[in-house]
């Protein structure tokens, strides 16, 4: 017989909340939960900071929900029908986990727009690509300062499109981003976009880690209508 939950978790002093309405069927090992899952709040960077003691960066200080049909049974999980906003940014998509000796992870989302010069200031310095590279030369990095491997028990796709992503002060329309995980690599089914200036780029290809350091073997392919204006953006 199914048991109806419902339960509603706040936490002290700040406006966030965490709810679901659903139902356990079959109790015991063979259990599976569904209902709907709200998360919300006020402001991000103080819920983070509350939860991890850690202080966030302030461009997190904006309000932010996440709801979806979660759907568990201690093996599995899946958030679908999910939609979610953090500040004036909305998507929706869904997330699918399966755990077992090899993790099988597949998300899918549809992004509306995505400020990233709010996460990346130095893209508003001014700094030419010249400087740039010379402080680069300056301060190569070790070959192995972050060698790191890909997970070879892990498979994963993400599948990702955000139609404005504001970067550089130039407007990137139409970005998808299509790649799987499996067994050590990553495979770039599509990555494209559409630039300032009347340009667009796409590569697919393959990418693998050698000694420690990414290593992609592909196609990567351009078209513009206006290079200086693509130049003028970078």
């Amino acid at each position: 017989q199914p048991i109806g939950l419902n339960a509603t978790v706040s936490i002290t002093g700040l406006d966030s909340r965490m709810s679901f309405s659903g139902k356990l069927v079959n109790p015991g090992p063979a259990a599976l939960l569904n209902g709907k899952l709200t998360v919300e709040g006020a402001n991000a960077a103080d819920t983070f900071q509350r939860l991890t003691g850690n202080v966030a960066s302030a461009v997190l200080a904006q309000p932010f929900s996440v709801i979806g049909i979660v759907s568990t049974n201690g093996k599995a999980a899946a958030l679908n029908d999910m939609e979610g906003r953090f500040g004036d940014a909305a998507a929706n998509g869904a997330i699918n986990l399966n755990l077992g000796a090899v993790i099988d992870l597949d998300v899918a989302l549809s992004v509306n727009k995505f400020d990233l010069d709010k996460f990346l200031p130095t893209a508003k310095t001014g700094v030419t690509t010249g400087e740039k590279a010379a402080a680069t030369l300056a301060n190569p990095v070790p070959p192995n300062a972050a060698a790191f491997a890909l997970p070879e028990n892990v498979n994963a796709s993400l599948d990702l499109t955000i139609d404005v992503v504001r970067y550089n002060r130039g407007i990137v329309r139409q970005a998808g981003l299509r790649a799987v995980m499996s067994n050590g690599s990553i495979t770039l089914d599509r990555a494209s976009a559409l630039l300032p200036g009347g340009s667009d780029v796409s590569a697919f290809g393959f990418l693998q880690m050698v000694d420690g350091a990414p290593l992609f073997e592909g196609e990567v392919a351009v078209a513009s209508d206006n290079l200086r204006a693509v130049f003028d953006w970078l």
